[in-house]
């Protein structure tokens, strides 16, 4: 399950690398690639992409369905199940932790290259190709933190502890339905912010942006 809801996750992501890629070749100096071809087919792989997201999230959540109940904690394991699962946790950590480091500093550097080329001056074929590998980047580290923190998650909600413990519950389901209307939101914007000025060298700035105030709103909620 958690491999193939980060894939899913990851091909939303990836979803706009396409369109991006073939825009950024048709404004290349001598390209044979018309804007409107380039544009059409981007659009029509990043249809294909989503979708294909859209139903992995459906046939994954229908075959998770039976183990709904675990989510609210009223349950009780059998005698000897919670150490056989505290050691198998305790021996993940290490893989837990390597691979959510690697997936943070994925999401901290992707916009390096971007930054740099508009740094010296690079024409914009280059920063539309630049932000393609941005959201190649980005994906590769959304794909290790949901791969990694969905089973760290797992082996906290069978020992109830963490996120999983009663008291952080409520807290932790108002950030998640936030954040599954924030980010999208803000994925949105970007893209369109982009298009429309062709600004990309500095439409970046919106991520470390909807960071803060992500991370500020879910402190507010969990105040409530």
């Amino acid at each position: 399950y958690a491999r193939q809801l980060a894939f899913c996750v990851t091909l939303c992501i990836l979803s706009p690398v396409p369109l991006l890629a073939l825009v950024g070749f048709s404004q290349m100096k001598r390209s044979a690639l018309p804007q409107n071809l380039a544009a059409g087919a981007g659009v029509v792989v990043l249809l294909i992409l989503v979708a294909c997201a859209v139903a992995g999230f459906i046939l994954t959540g229908n075959r998770m369905n039976r183990y709904e109940y675990l989510k609210s904690g009223a349950f009780e394991t059998a005698y000897g199940v919670s150490g056989i699962v505290g050691e198998q946790a305790r021996a993940y950590e290490p893989h837990y932790n390597a691979r959510i480091v690697t997936g943070v500093v994925l999401c901290i550097l992707c916009c390096v290259p971007l930054i740099t080329a508009g740094v010296l001056g690079a024409p914009d074929s280059v920063c539309v190709l630049l932000t393609a590998l941005l959201l190649m980047i980005v994906a590769g580290g959304v794909y290790l933190l949901v791969s990694a923190g969905t089973v760290h998650g797992s082996f906290e909600q069978l020992l109830r502890q963490g996120d999983f413990d009663p008291s952080e519950q409520e807290r932790t389901h108002k950030s998640r339905r936030f954040g599954g209307f924030f980010w999208p939101s803000v994925t949105a914007a970007y893209l369109c912010a982009s298009f429309l000025s062709g600004r990309w060298d500095i439409s970046w700035v919106v991520w470390p942006v909807a960071a803060l105030i992500f991370a500020g709103i879910c402190a507010l909620l969990d105040k409530e």
